[in-house]
């Protein structure tokens, strides 16, 4: 592998665009946008046999053989930003343009940290509206795991990050 200190600007950046380029290529990514969400829908959907959803449905992600539909989130904690666990906005949330929320935690080297799946019910009682960014506010807490309804896909997750190895 290069040594990357070694690596110019102009280098660096073009490496990236041909790593994207061919995690889309093996469909690990869906967009060239930031990798994070599009490989936790891939995890989430080979895990759970979920079918995704056009990239351009706002409402959810994926959907299940049943019909239930998901909304896919991700966070990913690094060293040099904030450790926060706070989920991008959830858009329209009393709208109930999904049934269940799936949360992934994300090491900064992209391992499986934690993940969930929370029913639409719990989700609104531990959010805050925020008017700045028009949407619900999650800010993941070790005991949301533990409320009544939520599945801990841990493991399952990991399984199928492992396979990608």
């Amino acid at each position: 592998m290069a040594d990357l200190a070694t690596l110019r600007t102009a280098e660096l950046l073009q490496l990236h665009a041909e790593i994207a380029g061919e995690l889309r290529g093996r469909q690990i990514l869906r967009s060239a946008n930031n990798p994070t969400g599009d490989y936790a829908e891939h995890l989430f959907a080979k895990a759970m046999d979920w079918a995704l959803v056009s990239n351009s449905n706002a409402a959810f992600d994926a959907i299940d053989a049943l019909g239930q539909r998901y909304q896919i989130k991700c966070r990913r904690t690094t060293r040099t930003s904030s450790r926060s666990r706070q989920l991008g906005a959830l858009r329209r949330l009393p709208e109930k343009g999904f049934d269940y929320l799936a949360v992934l935690l994300l090491k900064e080297n992209y391992e499986v940290e934690r993940a969930m799946i929370m029913p639409h019910a719990v989700i609104e009682p531990i959010t805050r509206f925020s008017p700045h960014v028009n949407g619900w506010i999650l800010r993941l807490q070790e005991d949301h795991w533990a409320i009544d309804g939520v599945l801990d896909v841990t493991e399952r997750l990991r399984v199928v990050a492992q396979e990608l190895l």
